[in-house]
């Protein structure tokens, strides 16, 4: 009978505990009873692509012709992305953890050079040797280019892309490599700005006078024909102190397809 009893009380705290649990999760959107992790660690590649980005689409960027890319902008912009995410809201859980948003990728890493296919530093260049050009030669061991992606039907399409272990700037690299014979084109880089249909969510930054604004952004409806359905969520955070707060929401209602 005393076990009956025990077993009895066990069973009404465990249901009152669920039960307010599930009360709480009517407000906290499922953050009660399983409180969203985020690796934060996963963002110090966005806050490098925001920051390049802000480089390529500002022409007028004190960087601009500078190869190597600055760390301590990217960990400020860093800082600010975590401050967002350490507010641990609803609204947080949604854009990181369910929809796991991120900024667009950028080209940091690949030279892409329309070459000429009957050149034998172009051959070279495909062999894995030097070319014999001191100042390529130099230029490739400078920026670190150690790989080689080959366009699908080369040499009709006669592209190469050289890949760096590193990140730069991509701007004054492209420069540097303008001026060779067996080079015809280099595909220039480029930022994006504003609002642009995408099969998958991102971040976009924008800088005011005493905090930067961002934007997690996230599409879908026939996406293919540029997106008929979105949904943003405006933080901002300050400059001076990092403090992040949710400014707005606006857009459709998200689909049901998210959260399975």
């Amino acid at each position: 009978m005393k076990t009956t009893f025990q077993f009895v009380i066990a069973l009404f705290f465990i249901s009152e505990f669920f039960l307010s649990c599930s009360k709480q999760n009517e407000i906290s959107d499922n953050v009660c009873c399983s409180p969203p992790y985020i690796n934060i660690n996963n963002y110090m590649r966005d806050a490098l692509d925001l920051y390049v980005n802000d480089i390529y689409i500002d022409t007028l960027h004190p960087n601009r012709n500078n190869p190597v890319i600055e760390q301590e902008p990217v960990e400020r912009i860093f800082q600010q992305i975590k401050a967002i995410a350490d507010l641990q809201t609803p609204e947080v859980y949604r854009v990181f953890n369910l929809l796991e948003t991120h900024a667009p990728r950028v080209n940091t890493n690949c030279l892409w050079l329309k070459v000429n296919p009957g050149a034998p530093e172009t051959q070279a260049i495909i062999d894995g040797e030097p070319t014999g050009n001191v100042r390529f030669d130099s230029l490739v061991s400078k920026y670190q280019f150690t790989e080689l992606e080959v366009a699908y039907h080369y040499p009709d399409f006669n592209w190469l892309c050289l890949q760096s272990t590193e990140d730069w700037n991509m701007i004054p690299v492209i420069a540097e490599f303008e001026d060779f014979s067996f080079i015809e084109e280099i595909e220039q880089v480029g930022g994006y700005s504003g609002y642009f249909s995408s099969n998958f969510p991102y971040i976009l930054k924008n800088e005011h006078e005493d905090y930067t604004e961002y934007v997690f952004v996230f599409l879908w409806g026939d996406c293919p024909s540029g997106c008929t359905d979105w949904r943003r969520w405006f933080f901002r955070v300050t400059k001076d102190d990092f403090k992040a707060e949710l400014i707005s929401v606006d857009g459709h209602q998200l689909p049901n397809f998210v959260y399975h």
